[in-house]
C-alpha cells in the first residue's frame, strides 16, 4: 500500500531501482528517465490526500490515478499549471470539493475524466478556454 503524501517526498532518480518511483514513466515510456511524462497508478490501494505538488513536474503529460477509494481530498490546482499536461484521469477515487478554476490554464489538456468521485459545486466557466479538450467526463453532483 502506498501512502499518497509520500509523493511529495520522492527522492533520488527514477532510474534507481526503487519502489518509490514505480508507476512513473519518462517521455519515451520507460521508467528510467529523469523527466517524468506519465504517472500511472491503477488499483494500487493508495490512501491519503492528494498533495498539491505537481507544479515541479513540468514534463508531465498524463496522470492516471484510478480505483483507489482511499485517495481523497480536493483536486490539486497544481495539476493544471503544467502547459504540457494532456490527459488527467482521476476516476473511482474519493475526491471532494469543486474542480479548480485553474483548469482553464491547462491549454494542452485533451482528456479530463473525474468520474466516480464525490465532487460538488459548479463546473468552472474556465473550462471553455480548453480548445484541445476532446473528452470531459465530470460525472458527479456538479451543476
Amino acid at each position: 500500500m502506498v501512502n499518497i503524501p509520500l509523493l511529495s517526498g520522492l527522492e533520488g532518480s527514477p532510474c534507481a531501482p526503487s519502489k518509490e518511483w514505480e508507476g512513473l514513466l519518462g517521455p519515451d515510456g520507460t521508467p528510467c528517465k529523469e523527466e517524468i511524462a506519465q504517472m500511472i497508478f491503477i488499483s494500487n490501494s493508495m490512501t491519503g490526500t492528494l498533495p498539491d505538488i505537481f507544479s515541479p513536474f513540468t514534463t508531465l503529460q498524463r496522470i492516471l490515478l484510478t480505483e483507489s477509494k482511499g485517495v481523497g481530498g480536493t483536486i490539486p490546482s497544481s495539476l493544471f499549471t503544467n502547459s504540457m499536461m494532456q490527459i488527467i484521469q482521476m476516476e473511482k477515487l474519493s475526491l471532494t470539493g469543486t474542480l479548480p478554476s485553474e483548469v482553464g490554464t491547462a491549454t494542452s489538456l485533451s482528456l479530463l475524466s473525474l468520474t466516480s468521485n464525490l465532487l460538488t459545486g459548479t463546473i468552472p466557466t474556465e473550462l471553455q478556454y480548453l480548445s484541445q479538450l476532446i473528452v470531459s467526463a465530470i460525472i458527479a453532483r456538479m451543476k
